[in-house]
């Protein structure tokens, strides 16, 4: 839905996501980088350096794992240091993960609850799991 909004402008590090705005009409920033094939995330220092010099008022942002008291992983340094780059500069910060990545550590730490305002989920966790996340300010929402 994002994509068809003229009054926007997304950036993004999303090889799949620069595709799918071919068909949108929203303005899309590709920041550029390395890519990452498996991902098919653009990383390392190119990514890194455009991001610096940019802020968003939202940051969407996906996790390869959630632990209840760690935080938000990933599988890759490299994609860490985008994620935590592309959190540090935006002023809304919300985490877009599924349930199925609930208590599944990934290998990668990139972020801290507090370091979110809000998570998406499709199924919320029961409330004594998530007393880490409302102690740390995080809104949760579920879909279902």
């Amino acid at each position: 839905a994002l994509l068809h909004r003229k009054d926007i402008r997304i950036i993004t590090h999303s090889a799949a996501l620069i595709e799918a705005a071919l068909h949108g009409a929203a303005e899309v920033l590709c920041i550029g980088g390395t890519l990452r094939k498996v991902s098919g995330a653009m990383t390392g220092a190119a990514a890194l350096g455009v991001l610096e010099l940019l802020r968003a008022d939202w940051a969407l942002i996906g996790a390869s794992g959630l632990d209840p008291v760690e935080g938000c992983m990933t599988t890759e340094l490299s994609e860490a240091e985008v994620k935590k780059m592309a959190l540090a500069r935006a002023s809304r910060k919300v985490l877009l993960a599924d349930f199925s990545k609930w208590q599944h550590a990934s290998t990668v730490r990139f972020a801290a609850w507090n370091d979110f305002t809000d998570w998406i989920t499709d199924r919320v966790p029961l409330r004594e799991e998530t007393k880490t996340l409302r102690a740390a300010g995080v809104e949760i929402h579920g879909a279902s």
